[in-house]
């Protein structure tokens, strides 16, 4: 029978299990991305920039509804879903011994022959536990849980085991803050999957430094340094590939974290939107929207043509290349693909673009009048104002005209700033608390793992505090709301700045690290775990009475 109690695994699972529990308990506020402390800061801050006085009973009312939102909780009331294996009582006994209910312990496991020996060994020891017999993902869509922590333990790469973790975001099936613990094996060094992570950094705007080096630690600096993409760095495909097939490894590390993140915080608001048309109708115009082909070819095309003249990417060039990010799934209009692509083309359309005239570059080549020249100078106006419904393009009108030339703050905000705003209030992101990251390798028997533990945070206290579409500009022109509403804006920027591509850009109220409290967040190495001989574990414990 296999048994997974080496000293590496057990000392992961205490790390694992007695960060989420205290970042959910006893630390919850201060891992809110709108935590009260750099709320205040920011607070007098802008008080401090503006010539009129901001009306602190307005903060007072926010910060109310922001606790409201976020709550608290002790160990007892989490709920928690992991992969049980055939030895659930590895970490049964360490969430117990944290103040855990075995109540709402939820254990899964797929194998028929892991699932009864897993019921058997709990005879004599935690027969309370609940065991599923299926896949967790099956059973959130069924059952509508939503669970405080969730660990994926596979025994398999990321690149196998992605959709799990994607469908898991999909469905809302963790709570509003939230761990979500990803754990893989490092996957062999094929051609494909150097493929793979080359095609994933290639396009990249920004990502790990390690992913460039022959190791992802530096024992001079415990966080990540990012680099700019491969554009940036004259660094061609052919090259990139190279260098990741000498260091695949941390390749592979840095594209777990990445994938992971980057789906949260932009890709499942855009699937979570535009998938159906009772969302998308309310951001996209529905003439432009029902012709999804026109559409692409008309919008989307140009936007990736200008990306690539600037040496830029767009975040739906990264996506894997199959059937589960292009299909259409129960009873969807439109694939994760497609959706990502309508989010790119809604979050830059209040900017002016044109669009080469096609048949005027076929005119060219035909008389033989082809040049590099000759096709730049024949562009046309495409009016990227007609994607968006006459609600959303006057809100952005009158945005842009109430904010212009105002330059109070670290950064003027821009009409993006705004769309984003209105795509996560519909799209429910988990926001990545970068601050709060955790990320561990360790080998047990033969193969080496890969965990990712992400501090999750959907930031209601904002998408649900702000009115609704037609309002949003009265909103505006009240300065109290306006400054809440850019500070909350400010706060998520200060995490993803650089780690998700082009999320809430320059919305920065107070310059990053101006302050010692206005620090933006990195990404720490990934640790080694290592046990030495006679080594023993010691992890906390609850005291209810404490």
């Amino acid at each position: 029978m296999t048994t997974y109690k080496q000293p590496e695994k057990d000392k992961s699972r205490i790390l694992l299990w007695n960060h989420a529990v205290e970042s959910l308990t006893s630390l919850r506020d201060s891992n809110r991305i709108l935590n009260t402390t750099y709320m205040e800061h920011l607070w007098l801050y802008c008080q401090q920039q503006l010539n009129e006085k901001l009306d602190i009973e307005a903060f007072i009312q926010w910060k109310q509804y922001a606790d409201i939102c976020y709550q608290t909780k002790k160990p007892e009331e989490l709920k928690i879903a992991f992969f049980c294996g055939n030895e659930p009582e590895n970490d049964v006994k360490h969430l117990l011994g944290l103040g855990v209910r075995i109540e709402n312990i939820y254990a899964f496991e797929c194998d028929s022959n892991l699932f009864n020996q897993a019921v058997k060994s709990l005879h004599n020891t935690y027969p309370l536990l609940k065991i599923y017999k299926g896949k967790i993902e099956v059973f959130a869509e069924l059952q509508n849980t939503k669970f405080d922590i969730v660990y994926l333990d596979f025994t398999g790469s990321l690149f196998k085991e992605y959709k799990v973790v994607l469908k898991m975001l999909d469905l809302n099936a963790l709570n509003d803050m939230s761990i979500l613990a990803v754990n893989t094996t490092y996957p062999d060094k094929t051609e494909e999957n150097i493929d793979i992570l080359t095609n994933f950094f290639y396009n990249d705007t920004f990502f790990e430094s390690s992913v460039l080096t022959s190791n992802d630690t530096e024992e001079e600096n415990s966080e990540v340094q990012r680099v700019e993409g491969c554009d940036a760095m004259g660094i061609d495909i052919e090259n990139l590939r190279s260098i990741i097939d000498m260091n695949f490894e941390n390749a592979y590390s840095a594209f777990q974290t990445a994938l992971i993140i980057d789906y949260a915080n932009r890709h499942k608001p855009a699937y979570e939107v535009f998938k159906q048309d009772m969302l998308s109708k309310r951001l996209i115009n529905s003439k432009v929207i029902a012709k999804k082909e026109e559409l692409f070819r008309k919008f989307h095309d140009v936007l990736i043509q200008e990306a690539f003249m600037d040496a830029q990417r767009f975040p739906s060039s990264q996506y894997l290349e199959d059937e589960f990010i292009e299909k259409l799934s129960n009873g969807t209009k439109r694939s994760r693909l497609e959706c990502m692509k309508i989010a790119e083309v809604f979050l830059q359309s209040p900017y002016s673009h044109s669009s080469p005239d096609w048949n005027k570059i076929k005119e060219h080549i035909k008389h033989g009048s082809s040049s590099d020249n000759d096709i730049d100078d024949e562009y046309i106006d495409v009016d990227f104002k007609q994607v968006v419904t006459p609600e959303v393009n006057q809100v952005i009108s009158e945005i842009n005209n109430w904010f212009y030339g105002q330059c109070r703050f670290c950064d003027v905000p821009m009409a993006h700033l705004w769309l984003e705003l209105l795509l996560f209030h519909y799209g429910h992101p988990y926001h990545t608390n970068i601050g709060n990251h955790k990320r561990y390798s360790y080998t047990a028997k033969k193969r080496k793992m890969c965990l990712d533990i992400f501090t999750l945070d959907k930031c209601r206290a904002l998408y649900d505090w702000i009115p609704m579409l037609e309002y949003f500009i009265y909103d505006m022109q009240d300065n109290n709301r306006q400054m809440i509403t850019r500070m909350c804006i400010d706060a998520i920027g200060k995490q993803l700045l650089h780690i998700v591509d082009e999320i809430f850009e320059g919305s920065a109220l107070v310059g990053i690290n101006e302050f010692e409290w206005s620090i933006n967040k990195e990404l720490p190495n990934r640790e080694e775990i290592s046990v030495k001989k006679n080594q023993k574990n010691i992890f906390f414990t609850y005291d209810k009475d404490s």
